[in-house]
């Protein structure tokens, strides 16, 4: 029951978003939609804002538990173009509704799993300090944000395979040449606070 619930309040969201603005969409008329109560509403998540990430996060999930292959973070990066290609009305229509600072906090967190892979598929068979992978994920998940949300407000046009491959030969490169010159003798920390 909870789960239908869930996604009726998701199927609502996705139905008014194409009719008003994230920031005109009320609880209200979710649960009006829905046929639910706001104590239901507030049972699953605490505000609007609770419910877009929830509904983001379910396609991710939906998509990666059907047949999409997700072997690679390039696999996986693609699945993700293709979920916001698949949803396009809704994801458009919240980019429109929504300030980019909070955008990009949403997509920066995928991108920070996305990097997080690529920096563990990059550093299997050499030695990295924990921080170090740290930053680096860090690092690769701002640029990650920075591509996707360009291609995202640029109206999803552009083919996701290439952007993934273009990616993958830009961070591949990158990364390998980044952990050879890794300096430990360096202290990230300066004596002068």
């Amino acid at each position: 029951m909870s789960t239908n619930t869930k996604n009726a309040m998701k199927a609502s969201l996705k139905k008014l978003i194409q009719k008003k603005p994230l920031n005109k969409i009320t609880i209200s008329d979710i649960t009006s939609d829905c046929d639910i109560s706001r104590m239901t509403f507030y049972y699953h998540f605490k505000d609007i804002y609770d419910l877009v990430e929830w509904c983001v996060l379910s396609d991710a999930k939906a998509t990666s538990e059907g047949n999409i292959l997700r072997d690679t973070w390039e696999d996986e990066l693609k699945t993700i173009f293709k979920i916001a290609r698949l949803n396009k009305p809704f994801y458009m229509s919240l980019l429109h509704s929504m300030d980019r600072e909070l955008v990009e906090r949403y997509v920066f967190r995928y991108a920070s799993n996305v990097s997080k892979r690529i920096i563990e598929e990059n550093t299997k068979n050499i030695s990295v300090e924990e921080e170090n992978k740290a930053r680096l994920a860090e690092y690769y998940a701002h640029a990650l944000t920075g591509v996707v949300v360009c291609w995202a407000m640029g109206g999803m046009r552009e083919n996701p395979e290439y952007i993934v491959d273009y990616i993958s030969i830009l961070f591949g490169g990158g990364i390998a040449d980044t952990i050879k010159a890794l300096r430990p003798e360096i202290s990230p920390y300066t004596n002068d606070m």
